[in-house]
């Protein structure tokens, strides 16, 4: 009756994971809203909700339907042009609101969101919360100084000539 309402299988699970996806993005707006003093306390607090156990179940079938995503491209489209961007776009849009350049903001959230779902499915994998959360840590702390090391930078319009 599920699959006779939504029309297909694959519409289902897109919307599904929709639903999944529209609760990670609140609960995303209400801890940037929290008073936290530091970027890399909103991270941690970020990786905090994507590793707890209640979310797990959810970052596993979302890299189901990937894979089937990339099995089958035309079926999942909507999925495909929705699941990378949704990830990273609120980490780009926190670094440009820190002076980053919307290239940099690209680069930059690219990697730490590439980072993070690598540390989320080798949790999923393996279960070993301690090696993993030091990993977390480690890569909290680079995004630290990353961004103290932006914030020392001078604007590109105040840089010496040659530089």
């Amino acid at each position: 009756m599920l699959v006779h309402h939504f029309g297909s299988k694959e519409r289902l699970l897109t919307e599904a994971l929709a639903v999944v996806r529209t609760r990670r993005v609140e609960h995303f707006a209400r801890a940037r809203a929290m008073p936290i003093t530091s970027f890399d306390a909103v991270f941690r607090e970020s990786w905090a909700t994507l590793a707890a156990a209640e979310f797990r179940r959810y970052f596993i079938l979302n890299h189901e339907l990937l894979g089937l995503a990339l099995r089958e491209p035309h079926r999942y489209r909507e999925f495909l042009n929705t699941t990378t961007e949704e990830w990273r776009s609120g980490l780009a849009g926190a670094l440009l609101g820190r002076g980053f350049s919307a290239e940099e903001s690209t680069t930059t959230s690219t990697m730490y969101m590439a980072a993070l779902r690598g540390l989320l499915l080798d949790l999923a994998v393996t279960g070993d919360t301690e090696r993993v959360e030091k990993a977390v840590g480690l890569l909290a702390e680079k995004l630290k100084t990353d961004l103290e090391a932006h914030a020392s930078d001078p604007a590109p319009g105040d840089r010496p000539r040659g530089a």
